[in-house]
């Protein structure tokens, strides 16, 4: 698919899942099912969570996160989501495998989970500046006028399965429009999500995203160092914090590209 008719696929996705009220929605013409995740699928996301940000996300990567550094992180943040009926699992029709998992969690639960990560931790310094830039895009979002704790939800994680069968399934990007169907289902009005790759970023604008805030790479300091430096070589410039309105209500108040403080 070219990137227009892979954003049209995942709008007709999304619209038919949002009013079917369904838990689930099968991607016939790819062969991938989507279901609000639940307990049982907790392990399993949290290893493909696990798996997908020790080895695809540059971030990580440039920390020397490993998969059991991160795995027992992914698991408490997906006990917290899966209670609240806020992610997604996609699953391979033919394997019933995980494949795609969108985690999300209302503000306040979110921000809990943060510190609690950074309370029990507190040992792995090597993921201590990625949470601290988080907070720094989280405190932007709580200085807009419209910001509302209670009817915020935040997608932190976000993780695809690699293999050529997957590719250009726009797995990612429904699970996503999937956490947006139901949060609009539970009266929420704002959904936020952080990029630091340039291409979600450019795809999180075409999909409807507005930006609010960004730190550059080159400037950001944790203890004095510029910890992710040597993510410049690699074309990531900049960490992006981005807010979708979920309802007319919510959208008035961000009518321009960029969300407004």
């Amino acid at each position: 698919m070219t990137e227009d008719k892979t954003v049209q696929h995942v709008k007709r996705i999304v619209h038919q899942f949002r009013n079917s009220h369904a838990s689930f929605i099968i991607d016939h013409h790819h062969g991938i099912g989507y279901s609000i995740m639940e307990k049982d699928d907790i392990d399993e996301a949290a290893n493909v969570l696990a798996m997908a940000f020790t080895q695809q996300n540059e971030m990580y990567k440039c920390r020397g996160i490993t998969f059991d550094d991160y795995v027992e992180i992914a698991s408490h943040e997906c006990r917290i989501s899966a209670e609240e009926k806020l992610s997604i699992v996609a699953r391979d029709t033919e394997t019933n495998q995980i494949v795609g998992v969108a985690a999300g969690y209302s503000y306040t639960k979110a921000i809990q989970a943060f510190d609690a990560n950074n309370t029990e931790n507190k040992h792995m310094e090597a993921i201590e500046p990625i949470m601290d830039c988080m907070l720094q895009l989280y405190e932007k979002v709580e200085q807009m006028p419209s910001f509302n704790p209670h009817k915020t939800v935040i997608m932190d994680d976000l993780a695809c399965v690699q293999g050529v069968k997957y590719a250009g399934k726009a797995i990612g990007f429904i699970c996503g429009g999937l956490i947006r169907a139901v949060s609009a289902r539970h009266g929420y009005s704002y959904l936020l999500t952080v990029a630091i790759n340039p291409v979600m970023q450019r795809r999180a604008h075409a999909i409807g995203y507005k930006l609010i805030h960004s730190i550059n790479f080159d400037e950001y300091t944790y203890k004095g160092q510029k910890v992710f430096h040597e993510l410049l070589d690699q074309g990531y410039y900049r960490a992006q914090i981005f807010i979708y309105y979920l309802n007319e209500e919510s959208n008035r108040l961000g009518s321009s590209s960029q969300a407004k403080l």
